[in-house]
């Protein structure tokens, strides 16, 4: 249970940043 939990937050924080550095990448070319 708790080495699930871990990978789900690997996943959720993972989430994060690729929605960030796509975010980023988006802003950079749109400028």
């Amino acid at each position: 249970m708790l080495k699930r939990t871990h990978r789900n937050n690997n996943v959720l924080q993972y989430n994060l940043f690729y929605k960030y550095l796509k975010d980023h990448i988006l802003h950079r070319n749109g400028t």
